[in-house]
This record gives structure tokens, C-alpha cells and sequence, in this order.
């Protein structure tokens, strides 16, 4: 039997947590509650607990992104599918599969990134949904 693409897998599992329903909150979910006001402009990844993409996407992206300039001004903030009303949000469409990171500017969706996409493709495609050109991003 073949072994199932990554991509397939997450899609699947994505499906199976987008529907459950009525299952009680952890006590550690995954969503970070902000203190502080929205930033004007801000990255919202959204995702579930128990995702592994998810989960690589923290271990992997998450840490070497806010090490950089670019995070000071575009922070990162995680949001759990299974906890937050994605209808109140400001996106543009559905999230259909998760990671999904999604370019937040006042409030309103400006672009997403779906999927995990590991950090090399992360950085280029966020500096260019940050309207940077692609030759001009640096690769990590």
C-alpha cells in the first residue's frame, strides 16, 4: 500500500478536527489570548491541537521567525480552529486546511498561506505577501 502524501494527511486530519463538535476546551489549548491591542499588521496561525503539521510549523517556523525584524513589526499569534469564532475574524474565505497563516492588517484579511510549506518557503512567501520583492527576501 502506498504511504499517503504529507499533504494528504494533514488535509485529512484537518477534516476530522473541523468536525467535531461540542468537545469540551483543554486547559492547554493552543490559542494565545493578547493583552495588548491587535498590532495594525499581524501573521494569525491557525490550528489545532493535536495537528502535526501544526505542530512542526511551532517547532520549526514559529521560533526562527520571531527571531527576526520582521516579527517585531508582523508578530505572530496562534489561534486554535476549535476554540475561536473564525467567523468574527475578518477572513476572506473558509479555512478549509490547517496551518493556515493568514495576513492580518486592521483587522482584515490581506493574503493566507495554507498548508505547511517549511521555514525557506515560509520567510520568501510572507516577505512577499509583506509586498517585499521575491529576490529580496533572505532565505533562512
Amino acid at each position: 500500500m502506498p504511504a499517503v502524501p504529507r499533504q494528504l494527511a494533514c488535509l485529512l486530519l484537518t477534516t476530522a478536527i473541523l468536525g467535531l463538535t461540542g468537545a469540551p476546551r483543554p486547559t492547554d489549548a493552543a490559542t494565545e489570548i493578547a493583552t495588548d491591542p491587535a498590532p495594525a499588521t499581524e501573521l494569525v496561525v491557525i490550528e489545532a491541537r493535536g495537528c502535526p503539521m501544526c505542530q512542526l510549523f511551532r517547532d520549526e517556523i514559529a521560533p526562527f521567525y520571531r527571531a527576526t525584524a520582521r516579527a517585531r513589526s508582523t508578530p505572530l499569534r496562534f489561534v486554535d480552529v476549535a476554540h475561536a469564532d473564525l467567523d468574527t475574524m475578518g477572513l476572506s474565505s473558509p479555512v478549509e486546511i490547517i496551518p493556515t497563516v493568514v495576513l492580518m492588517r486592521g483587522g482584515t484579511e490581506i493574503d493566507r498561506l495554507v498548508g505547511y510549506t517549511g521555514p525557506d518557503i515560509f520567510m520568501r512567501a510572507v516577505g512577499v505577501m509583506l509586498g517585499e520583492t521575491p529576490a529580496s527576501v533572505p532565505l533562512k
